[in-house]
């Protein structure tokens, strides 16, 4: 099907591996169903054959449309039309078999006209497979519909020999195959010779990509799966609704007179944001490319910078400026789990531009406080740092025969579920301008999602989280976290490095903790579960685990669940593992490419 109909797609249902049914959306609110089939062969017993003609029977009367149209190779041979009969013409490519009997009563008893018989055509023109010793000739692929008034002519492309029983088909499908694995292989050595030149073999990797995935079918709570665009679209609607609400009251902002305006910005500002501004980025709503908006930068600074500085003065943000395209990221597992899915929210240009500055802001105030052992979104550290050290752990301990405990802390949806609340209150609690925590809060109380999926649109309501894809959402995530880290006693737990104490490693909410005893670690992790639920941020009991240098049998609980002890792990892109075997990261690697 061309890539152009995709918008107009209401279904598509595998029935089984014989019949699959589209629905498309036609012009006037009309409907219409194609619905292909495969047919048993002669080899199967003439039960199997009823039993897909009921099969196909029960599938007609299932649901209504405009139009239906049922088409394939139904391995069989219909003759023309005899006494009693409506639904069969009188033009046949040769007298029927025992399955074409089968064939007249079904279209009789399902009201569906037999196409092929109702226009005369040369014998030529009309078989559709001949036998492995070129002596029969039959017409065994079919067009049943209920109203042939939409149909004008059946017709066979006898041009294609394909030398095989099936005309047109294997050919044709040879050629194709041939044409396109030259070009798709021509295309890559396009994209690899442009990313040599250019050092970006990274972004060719991604260009290579084929295995990105369309929602299609969901599983709903029922353990049934969705099979139209109409309830696919439902289920988002209602996961993400319940996801994003807000177990407070949904927040509205109210401006306060209290508080000093912020102060305004200068050209210098927009012009630096400007030219950081990623050349590769995804357009948002108003389709403008990051890379225009770059290239453009000496001649947009000054009005832009007139433009915030309207906004924030007149405290009224566009909601058109705040609004997202919203997309849906598979990450891994069943793809018809709506959990296994990302929000990437793609957002106009110019709110990236602003919640840069405002990030620019808010760093400027929080570097110096965060700690070392905090990695992610921290200027001048990276996940090198927290692999350094968690290596030299591992060896150290190894070294001195000490015993050391690993637990990696999965979050359930991280970024979806800090509550708005949390985020003003830690803003405060690091010495944030109250100006900027004001202009942050109405970007907030403005901003809009869409889902967009396939040929559907999905509006959510988004009470709290932040959103994947906003330059200034990993700071913000960033710092509710560490402040619920903050929080926690970790005095005298965790590793000794010289007369300090390295409770845990952070990289963002890649979380690992670190003590030399099980019973501390089981406080520990306590401890964090408690911390974190402040911000209504749960840990995924299921996708936690645990490690340990030490053979004896222990067993971590949290939230009356067991954590899983593992021998391996992968942390920040490496396999942790104990025994401690590199040749297994290096074949993990290569496997990767």
């Amino acid at each position: 099907m061309p890539s152009s109909l995709n918008k107009r797609v209401l279904g598509v249902v595998f029935v089984s591996n014989r019949i699959i049914e589209l629905t498309l959306q036609l012009r006037g609110g009309r409907t219409l169903r194609l619905i292909q089939i495969h047919a048993p062969h002669a080899g199967n017993p003439d039960a199997t054959y009823d039993d897909f003609l009921n099969e196909l029977a029960d599938l007609l009367c299932a649901r209504r449309s405009t139009t239906t149209i049922v088409l394939g190779d139904f391995n069989a041979v219909i003759s023309s039309r005899q006494p009693g009969e409506l639904f069969v013409s009188t033009h046949s490519a040769s007298d029927h078999n025992a399955r074409g009997n089968l064939l007249h009563d079904f279209c009789e008893s399902q009201k569906l006209f037999a196409m092929n018989s109702f226009f005369r055509k040369g014998r030529t023109r009309r078989w559709t497979w001949q036998s492995p010793n070129n002596q029969t000739f039959n017409e065994i692929n079919l067009l049943l519909m209920p109203d042939r008034r939409y149909i004008s002519d059946v017709n066979v492309l006898a041009k294609f020999d394909a030398g095989n029983d099936h005309r047109l088909y294997a050919k044709l499908n040879k050629t194709l195959r041939k044409a396109l694995a030259a070009d798709l292989h021509a295309h890559h050595l396009r994209i690899l010779e442009q990313a040599v030149a250019a050092n970006r073999l990274r972004r060719a990797r991604s260009e290579l990509a084929t295995d990105r995935t369309q929602v299609v079918h969901l599983r709903r709570q029922d353990g049934q799966h969705t099979t139209t665009t109409a309830e696919a679209a439902a289920l988002i609607r209602t996961f993400y609704n319940d996801l994003y609400r807000s177990a407070y009251r949904p927040f509205i902002y109210m401006p306060s007179s209290s508080i000093a305006q912020a102060k305004p910005l200068s050209s210098n500002k927009v012009f630096q944001a400007l030219a950081q501004l990623k050349s590769q980025g995804a357009a948002g709503l108003d389709r403008v490319l990051p890379l225009a908006t770059k290239l453009a930068a000496p001649h947009l600074a000054l009005p832009l910078c007139s433009l915030f500085n309207n906004m924030l003065a007149d405290d009224v943000i566009p909601p058109t400026l705040t609004a997202a395209r919203t997309i849906l990221l598979h990450k891994k597992g069943n793809t018809t789990d709506i959990s296994n899915y990302r929000l990437i929210s793609l957002l106009l240009v110019l709110y990236k531009l602003l919640t840069k500055i405002i990030t620019s802001h808010i760093e400027a105030a929080v570097e110096n406080r965060l700690p070392p052992n905090q990695a992610g979104f921290h200027k001048g550290y990276s996940t090198l740092d927290h692999l350094h050290a968690i290596n030299m752990a591992v060896k150290k301990c190894r070294e001195y025969n000490l015993r050391l405990f690993m637990l990696f802390v999965n979050f359930q949806k991280a970024f979806d579920t800090i509550e708005f609340r949390a985020i003003w209150n830690l803003l405060a609690h690091y010495g944030v301008d109250s100006s900027i925590i004001e202009v942050v809060k109405k970007l907030y109380a403005s901003s809009s999602s869409i889902i967009t999926f396939a040929s559907s649109e999905v509006a959510i309501d988004v009470q709290r989280g932040v959103r994947q894809g906003n330059t200034l959402s990993p700071k913000l995530f960033g710092l509710c976290l560490q402040h619920a880290l903050d929080s926690v006693d970790w005095a005298q737990r965790g590793l000794k490095v010289s007369n300090q104490c390295l409770p845990y490693l952070a990289y963002a909410d890649d979380i690992v903790l670190l003590p030399h005893d099980v019973d501390k670690l089981q406080s520990m992790a306590d401890n964090l579960f408690t911390a974190c639920a402040t911000i209504s941020l749960n840990v995924n009991v299921a996708k936690t685990k645990w490690l340990s240098t030490e053979d004896a049998q222990h067993q971590l609980h949290l939230s009356s669940k067991m954590i899983k002890r593992v021998t391996s792990f992968v942390y920040l892109s490496q396999l942790v593992n104990w025994p401690r075997d590199h040749n297994k990261e290096i074949s993990r690697r290569l496997a990767a490419g």
